[in-house]
């Protein structure tokens, strides 16, 4: 029996890490004018794109242009951050364990504790970024959270 309606090919929302969201926000509402002003600044030497905006766009396989004007037409969804937990070898401390967490405030901060299970909180569960603010020496210890 021949189909009475061709399957549609339904455009998907662009996944962009959130730098790229960010900047979006900041354009959508002149998106028009700000994607020319964009293109001005590229031929120009007086960029004022952070640094790593500026290398999302120097990479052809992200189709930079194309991208925000999908964002435009379709949404989008912003790329979710790899967490990480950190366990500081401390073999002569007080506690069995050393390590990050984000406290109440949202601030990272060292802690110990005796039980093994604390790497299942989320409060232990951080982005690269957040480590490395104030942390980057820890940043050997990270491993990935799976």
């Amino acid at each position: 029996m021949p189909e009475l309606f061709p399957k549609v090919n339904v455009p998907q929302k662009p996944v962009v890490p959130k730098f790229v969201a960010d900047f979006y926000e900041s354009i959508k509402d002149a998106f028009e004018y700000k994607v020319y002003d964009l293109c001005l600044q590229f031929n120009s030497d007086n960029g004022e794109l952070s640094s790593e905006l500026d290398e999302w766009f120097e990479c052809e396989k992200n189709e930079p242009i194309q991208t925000l004007v999908k964002m435009k037409l379709y949404g989008y969804k912003v790329e979710q951050e790899k967490l990480h937990t950190v366990e500081i070898p401390d073999p002569h401390g007080m506690y069995k364990i050393r390590y990050l967490f984000r406290n109440s405030v949202g601030n990272i901060r060292i802690g110990g504790t005796d039980y093994s299970d604390i790497f299942s909180t989320t409060e232990t569960h951080l982005t690269e970024a957040e480590i490395k603010q104030d942390f980057e020496w820890a940043w050997q210890w990270a491993k990935e959270v799976e």
